[in-house]
């Protein structure tokens, strides 16, 4: 489940994040410069974070799918209170950005109209992810229902097969002069 909770969390971290700034400051020479100035300088990466964010969802579905299919547990839903994570998040991200820029720690920070835009965007987009993994989860378990289904009926035929030829096999234990052989074999030859 967390391989499927994480990185949806993340993204919808990331996406309010992004979205603070650009309602903030709409221009993009003005973005770019707020950005600047307060450390984000490592948003270059964001392309490979959501690559990787993506395999890992995908990995969580198959997984979820394989689980399903193969009966190892039952479903559980990701506890609500993890929505709340995006929020604490990004409090450390704004924070941990400022203190690399500038070397102190920034106790205004939580004043700036980005954070309090930020925030306030972290709820409803963490919810929605949150939302998003519940509802890949019962699709990847329905997945792996009817990928259990289609393995049931795929090996039915050999099963019954099996199952006949091993009732009509007598395996009970005959002694051996009920066989026609000896209890003991020949002497050996010296």
């Amino acid at each position: 489940m967390l391989f499927l909770l994480v990185p949806l969390l993340a993204g919808g971290w990331l996406a309010a994040h992004d979205l603070a700034y650009r309602l903030v400051a709409p221009g993009t020479h003005e973005r770019h410069e707020l950005l600047a100035r307060s450390g984000h300088g490592y948003l270059h990466w964001a392309q490979l974070a959501i690559a990787l964010s993506l395999a890992l969802v995908l990995v969580g579905i198959a997984l979820a799918a394989r689980q399903t299919s193969a009966g190892w547990g039952e479903r559980r839903s990701p506890a609500p209170r993890l929505a709340l994570l995006p929020l604490l998040g990004f409090f450390l991200q704004e924070h941990l950005e400022r203190i690399v820029q500038s070397g102190g720690f920034p106790l205004d920070a939580v004043l700036e109209p980005t954070f309090v835009v930020g925030a306030l965007l972290q709820l409803p987009l963490s919810l929605l992810a949150y939302l998003l993994a519940r509802l890949l989860l019962g699709a990847a378990e329905s997945l792996g229902l009817v990928l259990a289904a289609a393995s049931r009926r795929r090996f039915a035929p050999a099963r019954l097969l099996l199952g006949w030829a091993v009732e009509q096999a007598d395996l009970s234990p005959r002694p051996a002069l009920a066989l026609g052989y000896s209890e003991r074999g020949p002497p050996l030859p010296f």
